[in-house]
C-alpha cells in the first residue's frame, strides 16, 4: 500500500541536516509524555502531524494553527489531513511559520528566566 522504495533505519544520527529539509513531521506515536521531537522540528519550522494522545501532544499543537492534531489512531483521518497538507503549500508555509513562532517560548532563554523566578519566589517565601 505504502509502495516504497526503500526504507533505512540508521539508529543515532545527528538529526538537523534531516529536519533542515523537512517540511512535515509525520508522529504517529501511540503514548507520549511530553513529545520533545515536535520542539525540536519546530525550531526548523517543520509542521507536526501527530495523534492527540498526550496532554503534551495537544499543548504543543494548537490544531490547524502550528500543527495538526488526529484523533487517537484515525488512520484514514491521519492519512487524508497529512496528503491535504502535503498538496496545500500555503497553508504548510503559513503552519511553519506558527510552529517556529511557538516554539520560541521554549527557548532557554525564556526558560531560564521563569525558573530563575520560581527559585527566587521559593527563596523569598523561605526567608
Amino acid at each position: 500500500a505504502l509502495r516504497l522504495k526503500s526504507c533505512r533505519f540508521m539508529g543515532f544520527v545527528d538529526v538537523r541536516p534531516f529536519l533542515e529539509k523537512a517540511s512535515i513531521l509525520a508522529m504517529t506515536s501511540s503514548s507520549e509524555g511530553f513529545p520533545m521531537v515536535i520542539l525540536e522540528a519546530a525550531n526548523y519550522g517543520v509542521v507536526p502531524v501527530a495523534y492527540n494522545i498526550s496532554h503534551g501532544v495537544s499543548h504543543l499543537i494548537d490544531n490547524s494553527c502550528n500543527g495538526l492534531l488526529i484523533k487517537p489512531f484515525d488512520q484514514k483521518r491521519y492519512i487524508r489531513e497529512l496528503s491535504a497538507l502535503m498538496s496545500n503549500s500555503e497553508k504548510l508555509g503559513m503552519m511553519s511559520e506558527h510552529v517556529k513562532r511557538s516554539a520560541y517560548k521554549y527557548d532557554i532563554r525564556n526558560i531560564a528566566e521563569k525558573w530563575l523566578s520560581i527559585i527566587n519566589e521559593v527563596k523569598n517565601e523561605k526567608s
